[in-house]
């Protein structure tokens, strides 16, 4: 006789995540938890969550917590969905406004250096050069350092974070163009070798436009936050239950399946059921969006965030927590914007590994001096932090051009693609 060996029942647990900075730091996360046996996970960059299934005869929460630790993120296990997302908006609301003020500043401090480089984007009989100094170096150097340490830092900690890991995310490959930019161009300065050119202008407007991009991506989360946030508050927090003969106020995470609630003219109805006594019409429009009322009575299903309109209504419920049908609708509408974020992840590797083939392409000559060499690898870090901060095209350029020459070569192939991506023609030295 054959014997059916059934599968193991999955426990389900979500999890709040920290100190992810782009989708690749979600993209790690989930590889990172799926790599444990038993385990299957989904990561929401949007919402800064993981939900996570795993066979708690080969995992647990601890285990899953210190994974994540290991890649060198930092979790925790949500248990009160009304305070976690309490705590989530007020967290969401610190960082956007810590986000604004910072680039505030940093805007304030790269302006001048938009003014320098208005020059390099004509043709330099105005100025008598194309790279003529119109600001001070020193100056140059007291305006970039600020951005570079102090509104940068956050770049330094997450390259930091994710080196410790083992892996990169962007946030490496805007401190190494930006640091080799800037580091470059405090030697020219020191050194005052006048025939070099500086390339302050090129780290702190990397800097401020990245910072800019997370500022609009933080008011795009907090967005998507506040709108699923709008949904859940269709959710009355309490519940007539009937119990023991008499009708008592309960938080709905006390209702469970069964339980018979009574639910009074113009007020919503906190989970799904279905009605046992009573008749009335519901306003069903926030999950059909049509105005018409919809007429129920005994054996009518009804739904959690609805609103009950001109009669009182006696239901069982039937579908209570993550079971009802608005908490299905919260869900769908996060993984969509997880989905969407995964295509454009996708189609942006995609288009950044055809770029770097085609500026590939266009390799010419190599530089000669050891400064020509130096010059061409602080404009390489620039143009690593600047082409959509995508290791792929990075890994494209690289390794193909070391398959065929030395590190001069490289240097000379990223100095051009930079120069040319930019539209200006550098005078050689």
């Amino acid at each position: 006789m054959d014997t059916i060996v059934s599968a193991p029942a999955q426990e389900r647990v979500e999890l709040g995540l920290t100190g992810m900075t782009c989708a690749a730091c979600a993209a790690r996360i989930e590889k990172s938890l799926n790599r444990l046996p038993g385990v299957t996970a989904a990561v929401n960059f949007a919402t800064e969550t993981a939900a996570v299934g795993f066979d708690p005869a080969r995992a647990s929460t601890e285990v899953l917590l210190a994974q994540v630790a290991k890649a060198g993120y930092g979790a925790t296990v949500r248990t009160d969905p009304a305070k976690d997302r309490a705590a989530d908006q007020a967290r969401k609301s610190a960082e956007l406004a810590a986000l604004r003020r910072e680039f505030i500043v940093a805007a304030i401090l790269t302006l001048p250096f938009l003014v320098q480089m208005v020059p390099m984007l004509l043709n330099g009989s105005l100025f008598g050069g194309a790279h003529e100094d119109l600001i001070p170096r020193p100056w140059q150097l007291a305006l970039a350092t600020p951005v570079q340490f102090w509104i940068g830092r956050r770049f330094y900690i997450g390259a930091w974070h994710a080196l410790r890991g083992g892996g990169a995310n962007m946030d490496v490959l805007v401190a190494l163009g930006t640091s080799m930019a800037y580091l470059w161009s405090v030697v020219v300065t020191l050194f005052g070798w006048h025939h070099e050119h500086v390339y302050f202008e090129a780290s702190a407007a990397v800097i401020t436009l990245v910072l800019l991009g997370k500022l609009l991506e933080a008011r795009a989360k907090a967005g998507t936050s506040a709108a699923l946030e709008g949904l859940l508050r269709l959710q009355p927090s309490l519940a007539h239950v009937l119990r023991d003969g008499a009708i008592t106020d309960v938080p709905l995470a006390s209702v469970i399946a069964g339980d018979r609630f009574v639910v009074r003219a113009g007020e919503r109805i906190p989970v799904d059921g279905v009605v046992r006594d009573g008749a009335s019409s519901v306003d069903e429009s926030m999950l059909t969006g049509e105005s018409a009322m919809n007429a129920k009575s005994a054996g009518g299903k009804v739904f959690a965030g609805t609103l009950n309109q001109d009669g009182t209504l006696t239901c069982e419920a039937t579908g209570v927590g993550g079971a009802t049908l608005l908490a299905g609708i919260v869900v769908m509408a996060a993984n969509d914007w997880l989905m969407r974020s995964k295509v454009r992840t996708g189609w942006s590797m995609a288009c950044c590994s055809v770029n770097g083939g085609r500026r590939f392409a266009r390799v010419r000559k190599r530089p000669t001096t050891w400064q020509a060499r130096m010059r061409s690898m602080s404009m390489t870090g620039v143009l690593l932090a600047s082409d959509s901060s995508n290791p792929c095209s990075t890994a494209c350029t690289m390794l193909g051009r070391l398959g065929r020459g030395s590190s001069s070569h490289i240097c000379d192939f990223m100095a051009k693609a930079w120069v040319r991506s930019c539209m200006m023609l550098e005078p050689s030295p």
